[in-house]
């Protein structure tokens, strides 16, 4: 790892697999003396037995915020992966004087009032209509006409001088495919957040 600083990481894991999939990172981050907790959402994982229409963002935002609070986790470096992302910006309001890093890997960074379901099934479209299935599918992720992918590319943290951007050579599986990788990025996104 690049940082001697030990960290406490809150791995928020995605809305289509679950804790588990972070597991080769958290052993990674373990072994190099990190704290590590990944919180299961309700409804999503090794949870899903609880997965029912009231189960919301809400919930699981509450999911990460308990599990802070009750740990009485500070200082942590909080990390949002895919939907997770949306569960890590909603914690902060509750949580943010914990916090001393965020990171979104590869993962919806929601502005204010924004929703998955809005960025799943289109800007207006956050609530379900009358016999809508109330369980939401993965989105498609790649883009037929290349001017499309052209003009969608710059909207990202890519692009942007607000953030400190890092990129892995794999495709959105990202913990499980380069876990080394990850959890070296993770491990360098906590020794900045000391500066």
């Amino acid at each position: 790892m690049l940082t001697s600083r030990r960290a406490t990481f809150v791995l928020a894991h995605g809305a289509w697999g679950g804790a588990h999939g972070l597991r080769h990172v958290r052993r990674l981050l373990r072994t190099e003396g990190h704290e590590i907790s990944t919180p299961s959402l309700t409804g999503i994982g090794e949870r899903v037995h609880l997965a029912s229409p009231p189960v919301t963002l809400g919930t699981h935002v509450r999911d990460v915020v308990n599990h802070v609070l009750y740990e009485d986790l500070r200082g942590i470096v909080l990390v949002g992966f895919s939907y997770g992302g949306f569960v890590v910006t909603g914690a902060l309001e509750h949580i943010a004087d914990r916090v001393s890093h965020l990171v979104y890997l590869d993962a919806f960074v929601p502005a204010s009032g924004e929703s998955l379901g809005s960025h799943v099934r289109g800007e207006g479209r956050a609530k379900l209509a009358l016999g809508e299935e109330w369980l939401v599918s993965g989105p498609v992720r790649e883009f037929d006409d290349d001017a499309e992918a052209a003009w969608m590319g710059p909207r990202h943290a890519a692009a942007s001088p607000d953030w400190r951007y890092r990129e892995i050579a794999t495709n959105h599986m990202v913990a499980k495919n380069r876990p080394q990788e990850t959890a070296r990025l993770l491990a360098e996104a906590a020794g900045a957040s000391a500066r």
